[in-house]
């Protein structure tokens, strides 16, 4: 989010010390998937979302996702970097509570604290 002081609002990871970092393998996509992937990877670089980087130490996969209208979101598959990283939430400011309820099959509802 662009204007946003990364020294006021950043997030980090907390990654336990003793899990070595994966480099995923690639997966390989068909022609028309490579071409939406790469669509999208120039639209989040022109807009200085992501950033080309050389030899990273982590690699996660790249998945595509059809959406309800038919057109592909791409997604990151952040699975072994959740399993490496201790559970964590950020805390909802107390005003904002309410916006967060959701349904369960029982009777009652919840949000989250």
């Amino acid at each position: 989010m662009l204007g946003i002081d990364l020294d006021f609002l950043c997030h980090r990871h907390t990654m336990d010390e003793r899990v070595k970092p994966i480099a995923q393998r690639r997966r390989k996509f068909n022609e028309d998937k490579c071409l939406i992937i790469r669509e999208e990877t120039r639209k989040l670089l022109v807009v200085v979302h992501i950033r080309e980087i050389k030899y990273p130490k982590c690699l996660v996969y790249l998945v595509l996702v059809k959406k309800a209208n038919e057109k592909w979101r791409m997604c990151v598959d952040f699975t072994d970097l959740n399993k490496a990283c201790p559970l964590w939430s950020i805390r909802m400011h107390r005003k904002d509570k309410s916006k967060t309820t959701f349904m369960v099959d029982s009777p009652a509802t919840a949000t989250r604290s």
